[in-house]
């Protein structure tokens, strides 16, 4: 299952559409090929918004993509893994006493840091989840950038905590990703 960061409701006038950020979006699309490969039978059409996950749910398989400022599952994941490296207040990520945050120039980012943790799931210990997010949105996709292009490298621990940073370019194009901490949970 895929838990995204609900944003925002967009009313229709009709009904009150939920809606997500672009960075879950982008995350996502980087990922998929790297969820197909490892989960062969994965149903990816069973994405959720975070504040409509039922609580039975938190005990399956799962990826969250953003972090807890709008992903109330993010939050209770990261509350309840043993032993993280780091913590999340709003947009700053504390890594073991070091603050990181994304940096905007003219109220666009130029710069963001992101995070990773796979794990055993704290609800369900037979689950795995990997929670992936950042201090603003493209952080959010340079920890999926990272993820999809090194998860699977031999010398990553299965269990582990990854901060990565990137610049963001004017287009929002986020560049080749930066591991700046990794740590083994």
């Amino acid at each position: 299952m895929v838990v995204v960061a609900a944003s925002a409701e967009i009313h229709t006038g009709e009904y009150a559409r939920p809606t997500t950020g672009i960075g879950q979006v982008r995350a996502m699309s980087l990922l998929v090929p790297l969820l197909v490969r490892a989960y062969r039978g994965i149903d990816l059409e069973q994405v959720l918004l975070s504040s409509r996950t039922p609580g039975r749910d938190l005990e399956a398989d799962m990826l969250t993509l953003g972090g807890p400022k709008n992903n109330e599952v993010t939050s209770m994941l990261l509350k309840a893994v043993p032993q993280l490296p780091f913590t999340v207040d709003g947009s700053s990520i504390r890594w073991q006493g070091t603050t990181y945050e994304g940096r905007a120039v003219g109220e666009q980012v130029v710069h963001d840091y992101g995070y990773i943790v796979r794990a055993p799931n704290p609800f369900a210990q037979d689950k795995r989840i990997v929670v992936v997010g950042g201090s603003h949105t493209f952080g959010t996709v340079a920890a999926a950038r990272w993820l999809a292009e090194n998860g699977d490298a031999r010398n990553l621990p299965a269990d582990v905590a990854v901060l990565v940073e990137a610049e963001v370019l004017q287009d929002g194009h986020v560049v080749r990703p930066r591991m700046l901490h990794t740590a083994e949970i």
